[in-house]
């Protein structure tokens, strides 16, 4: 915002609505009296893929309106690649819900959660984040952020193997590993562009891939 007195405004889903009843596409349609255009969109926990963000507007996609408290490190990265702001209701202090539960509080699921939305908070900041947008036909994972030819971010929920569609870039691109469960970033082998290529994680589990272009 450049100009004082001036606010965004927004609208909210609740995770009770299902796509079908045509709540998302009201809410992405809508068109506010705002400067900025905002848009607060739930999904549902089943869908474990989530909605790509393919609107012009912000989302904000928060855990009290999917689970009330819930969540693991695995959906920060599947929001963050399908363009949305993951926002984690953390119970730590017990405030939440007049939830008490301490083992709740403390739970290694939660605080691996906390440390990812560090995680994808560092890579918002090294990557040109305004030149990038969900491309998930560019990964046979489907969860890709991606500036074509020059950035790709890509996250493959089970491990193994992922096919990247690099046909946009040419010369040489740089690969580098991160492991979310770890917070290890691994350096790979230099690959190039002009058409599909797969890659495979130096490690078990969960992984995320950032492929950039080399400086020349």
């Amino acid at each position: 915002m450049t100009k004082t007195g001036l606010h965004s405004f927004g609208r909210m889903g609740h995770a009770g609505h299902l796509p079908n009843q045509g709540i998302l596409p009201k809410l992405f349609a809508h068109r506010l009296e705002g400067v900025v255009r905002f848009a607060f969109a739930s999904i549902l926990r089943q869908q474990s893929h989530g909605t790509v963000r393919a609107v012009p507007k912000v989302s904000l996609l928060d855990t009290d309106h999917i689970w009330g408290v819930g969540g693991n490190h695995a959906w920060v990265w599947r929001s963050f690649l399908r363009g949305h702001n993951p926002i984690f209701m953390d119970p730590y202090d017990g405030a939440i819900l007049g939830d008490t539960n301490t083992a709740r509080m403390v739970s290694p699921q939660f605080e691996l959660l906390r440390l990812n939305m560090g995680y994808t908070l560092r890579y918002a900041a090294k990557m040109n984040l305004a030149a990038m947008t969900p491309h998930g036909e560019l990964a046979s994972t489907e969860f890709c952020l991606a500036n074509p030819a020059k950035e790709y971010l890509a996250y493959l929920p089970d491990g193994g193997r992922v096919t990247m569609d690099l046909s946009a870039a040419s010369g040489l691109l740089a690969v580098a590993w991160f492991n979310p469960r770890s917070g290890d970033a691994t350096p790979g082998e230099s690959t190039s562009g002009g058409g599909k290529r797969s890659f495979e994680p130096p490690f078990d589990g969960d992984a995320v891939l950032y492929i950039s272009k080399q400086s020349p």
